[in-house]
């Protein structure tokens, strides 16, 4: 509800192992929360990063909707943006809405960068937004029930469902 946590990740896949190819993937995320005004207001950030050396197999490599907790790129459809690395940004404010913590909404905003294929240089970000309510399921654990409805560029759009935040 307020802090700090930062996660990381080397994975190594080696043909000894049973893969096709060496090659080894680096993930690190970051993420932060603050509460705004009152306690039923918060704002959030999440960032991550998703990077790939040697030759990973193409449904290996870093996607929307691929990281740890599947939730990110909210907008865009799952697997839409794929390349070798991958830069993400996220930011989202969440409001209470009835006094009793049932309601909830949010907005957010994100941004993907992904490498070009060819030269290996990120390219434009991607942007991403969208709005969605919350219902409590549980007080105790903060539990809540999401659905959020996003939007992309180049008209992607669709509503994504989940329990608890997004991050």
């Amino acid at each position: 509800r307020n802090g700090l946590l930062a996660r990381g990740s080397l994975r190594f896949s080696p043909t000894w192992l049973g893969s096709d190819a060496t090659w080894q993937s680096f993930e690190a995320e970051l993420k932060t929360y603050h509460k705004v005004g009152s306690e039923r207001n918060m704002l959030a950030f999440w960032g991550f990063t998703w990077l790939t050396m040697g030759q990973p197999p193409y449904l290996d490599l870093p996607a929307i909707g691929w990281d740890y907790n599947n939730r990110s790129g909210r907008g865009y459809a799952q697997g839409r943006i794929r390349a070798r690395d991958l830069v993400y940004g996220e930011a989202e404010y969440r409001v209470t809405l009835s006094r009793d913590g049932l309601l909830g909404a949010v907005a957010f905003v994100n941004l993907t960068s992904a490498s070009d294929g060819a030269t290996g240089v990120s390219q434009t970000p991607d942007p991403g937004g969208g709005v969605g309510i919350r219902l409590k399921l549980n007080k105790n654990s903060n539990t809540n029930i999401g659905i959020d409805f996003g939007v992309g560029a180049e008209g992607s759009n669709g509503v994504f469902f989940g329990t608890g935040e997004a991050f």
